[in-house]
């Protein structure tokens, strides 16, 4: 058995469900509950948290379901039903989560009254045999009134055990996308959720935002980037399976501009290569220390691959093909993303880097200064094989729309094919030689910068590269030009969001953040930062930048101590192996950097980012931002600015006692919070395990023993000793919580009535008065906003050169 407290959901008078006008309600058909006459507008929660299962069409009624597994039914009103919602005013959606204080929607009591209707609230709860109220009579919202009693089978953690975190998250996605047919195509990268979007205004970006697995949304023209993590291709699998039936898509002629198409070309085509590049660095990594140690021999050349040992040669073949035939692979996926045959695509790409055919023979077709543009076997080249898989694409649909079917399949690939070699062998080929060597040219230039500072301005602009999504192709071009300085500095550029992150993660005192920026610090470990930048240091902007600028001093004092990558090798700190050649001196500078970018981010985010601004300061600020308002507008002189701001700031600012309070408050809601992280842990390593035991009792249905065994374990599972400990505690500082939330929220009103008496003074009608209330909200509130309890407001006041003329006196 047990027990899950229950709200007064709006002030008023409490009373029996069996007191109800309405005798279905009245003869509990519906379930036990009960009701409020109430003297309030505003409809809250009835439990501590839960989510909005169903709001009716009429809106005189919704579901809520408690994280631990109770319904609860809304009726509002008698027959409100034929008023068709109109006294109904819903502040949240279905699937929004919700807090006990937050208001769900707002009523207008007095027009169901004047339609002669019974204005009680009735919460009905489904499934439920037993509700005490410890409470009748007048009540307030918020105030615990009693309890339900629900059975152990019934009771739930935050996921339904039907389905993984994966599956779920995978539903939400592709609801909150605008569904299955808003978009192409989809597919995955190391830590993204990539969708070709077809209607960018039915995406619910700010819903996928808040979503638990999500770190962050990003678009790269019509592309919706999902940053996940890790775990991004089990939720791809998850929406491979739901999304494998044949699906008639209607495409809107939705205009892109250039950069948008440019950007969703260079995303689509070298993303799905990403694993390839990241295989080749841990090969090209263990390679080199295997040379270093004198394991293998070091193969350069025909002569010396034909006298090695097997041995030496296998380790050759797996650690080379990767990036040396990288420009297959991105032909083949062109061609796979401009929807041609990718069968025909790799044979383009194999003839294109064909050194083995052409037994390493080039023709030379001239030759100036430090451009060698010779005839041949395009091998390590990137851009010649992009631009023949796009024309492969164009030309085959071109010849398809010409020939005649009958003869189509003996000639068609021919004559596409060949036409494609002719074109990138004779003319495309040497001028894309020509670019491709000018950007290696441009990044040598780079890096030969004196006094490090080449090395520097890279490390400090890697990470915006990756925002950029460019940032693989830039790399390329530096493994093609090694050796280089600027392949040391890519290292640092992650590093200095590793620090960035670590340092948010020590400080933070909401509990959340620190396990979302804990959970990213194993993928930096290993060169991957997008979780760290999308779920982290973006959003908040300084940790970005002052990462940038840690990235940016090690490149400084490497460059300066003349640090230079050989070979290609791993990412993160594997990257040592790209500086073994180099002997201990390389080596030392290397861990060196990598040191200095982590502590050097570490203290510019501890010195130039603070999580939360006080009250007091952030009241100030807003302040200034009126001020001015009101000398561009000419409310007041400009001899009286000085004197408003003084008064302002004396008037709008908490006594020294109630900043006192507020800090004490703050580490209730920080102790609430760490409780809740713990809790969400558990129960998501608890409902991944009952469901893994689940499937397999369907591969023991005639098994006894097994079935026996498997009921055991769940059993256990579900009675975690650890969890119940911690749902306990959680339970028992409830009240102290909900205290701590009350008195903030009571010193809060106080001060935002204060300033709203006072604003009134200078405005008689301002629609910009709403806007600067906004700004005084998000700045009173800022305790709880940090907390994500309550909603930053997004309508504020902002001032621009170009002054408008208000309604003011």
């Amino acid at each position: 058995m047990k027990k899950v407290e229950i709200y007064a959901p709006i002030s008023g008078y409490l009373k029996n469900i069996t007191q109800s006008s309405d005798n279905t309600f009245k003869s509990k058909m519906l379930g036990e509950g009960f009701l409020i006459i109430p003297d309030g507008t505003e409809l809250h929660n009835v439990f501590n948290e839960s989510s909005i299962e169903m709001i009716f069409d009429t809106k005189h009624a919704f579901f809520v379901k408690s994280v631990y597994g109770p319904k609860a039914l809304f009726h509002i009103g008698i027959d409100t039903v034929k008023l068709k919602g109109e006294p109904f005013h819903f502040l949240k959606n279905e699937h929004d989560f919700i807090k006990l204080n937050e208001v769900i929607l707002k009523i207008d009591y007095d027009q169901i009254k004047n339609n002669n209707l019974s204005n009680e609230t009735i919460v009905v709860f489904e499934n439920i045999k037993k509700v005490i109220l410890q409470k009748s009579g007048k009540v307030k919202q918020g105030e615990l009134i009693g309890y339900i009693v629900i059975e152990d089978d019934i009771v739930q953690t935050k996921f339904e055990l039907n389905e993984t975190k994966f599956l779920k998250a995978a539903k939400e996605i592709l609801n909150l996308i605008g569904g299955k047919s808003n978009f192409l195509t989809h597919y995955n990268c190391m830590t993204r959720l990539r969708f070709s979007i077809n209607n960018k205004n039915l995406v619910e970006e700010d819903k996928i935002k808040k979503l638990a697995i999500v770190k962050g949304v990003n678009w790269s023209g019509q592309e919706l980037q999902i940053i996940i993590g890790g775990e991004v291709y089990k939720v791809k699998e998850e929406i491979d399976k739901l999304n494998n039936e044949d699906i008639k898509i209607e495409i809107k002629n939705t205009k892109k501009s250039f950069k948008d198409k440019t950007l969703g070309f260079i995303s689509g085509v070298v993303v799905p290569t990403i694993p390839i590049i990241l295989a080749a660095g841990i090969l090209m990594a263990i390679k080199s220390l295997l040379i270093q140690f004198n394991v293998i021999d070091d193969i350069k050349n025909y002569e010396q691959m034909k006298n090695a040992k097997i041995f030496s040669a296998f380790i050759y073949i797996i650690s080379e093909v990767g990036i040396g035939m990288l420009g297959i692979f991105l032909c083949i996926s062109t061609v796979k993303y401009l929807k041609g045959n990718i069968i025909v695509g790799a044979l383009i790409g194999v003839a294109i880097a064909s050194p083995y055919l052409m037994w390493g023979v080039n023709y030379t077709l001239f030759e100036w200064g430090f451009l060698k543009i010779k005839l041949g076997g395009y091998y390590n080249s990137i851009i010649p094989q992009v631009v023949a898989g796009s024309l492969y694409v164009y030309i085959d649909k071109w010849v398809k729309s010409w020939m005649p079917p009958s003869i189509d399949i003996c000639f068609r690939t021919a004559i596409s094919f060949s036409t494609v070699m002719l074109l990138v062998m004779f003319v495309l080929g040497p001028i894309l030689g020509i670019i491709e060597g000018f950007v290696g040219v441009s990044v040598n230039w780079l890096g030969n910068i004196p006094y490090g500072i080449g090395t520097m301005l890279f490390a400090l602009l890697w990470q915006p590269l990756v925002l950029t999504g460019v940032h693989v192709p830039v790399i390329v071009t530096v493994i093609q030009n090694l050796p280089s300085p600027l392949y040391a500095a890519t290292v640092f550029g992650v590093f200095g969001q590793l620090g960035a992150v670590i340092c948010i993660g020590n400080w933070t005192t909401n509990y959340k953040t620190k396990e979302i920026a804990y959970s990213t610090i194993p993928s930096a470990l290993v060169g991957i930062t997008e979780p760290i930048i999308y779920g982290i240091t973006l959003p908040r902007l300084t940790p970005f930048i002052s990462g940038c600028l840690g990235a940016g001093f090690a490149g400084l004092v490497t460059g300066l101590l003349k640090i230079n990558a050989s070979v290609a090798g791993g990412m993160g700190f594997l990257g040592v192996t790209r500086f073994l050649p180099g002997g201990a001196y390389q080596i030392g500078i290397f861990f060196l950097g990598s040191f200095i970018s982590i502590g050097a981010s570490y203290i510019f985010t501890f010195l130039m980012y603070k999580e939360r601004l006080e009250e007091n300061h952030s009241t100030k600020k807003v302040n200034k931002i009126f001020v001015k308002f009101m000398k561009l507008n000419k409310i007041i002189i400009n001899d009286k600015n000085n004197q408003l701001l003084n008064d302002l700031n004396k008037e709008f600012k908490f006594t020294k006692q109630d900043k006192m309070l507020i800090k004490s408050i703050e580490k209730k809601l920080s102790k609430y919070s760490r409780m809740d992280s713990k809790i969400n842990i558990l129960t998501d390593k608890q409902n991944e395990d009952i469901i893994k035991l689940e499937n397999k009792k369907d591969f023991a249905i005639n098994n006894s023993i097994k079935m026996n065994n498997l009921e055991i374990k769940i059993k256990k599972i579900k009675n975690d000793a650890k969890l119940e400990n911690y749902l306990n505690i959680k339970q028992n500082f409830l009240n102290s919580y909900q205290e701590a939330l009350k008195t903030l929220s009571g010193l809060q009103v106080l001060m935002l009535n204060k300033i709203k008496n006072t604003l009134n003074k200078y405005f008689i009608k301002n629609e910009n008065l709403e806007n600067i209330m906004n700004n005084y909200f998000n700045s009173i509130h800022s305790l709880d906003i940090h907390f994500d309890l309550t909603e930053c407001k997004n309508n504020l006041l902002t001032l621009n050169k170009k002054r408008v003329k208000e309604h003011v006196s």
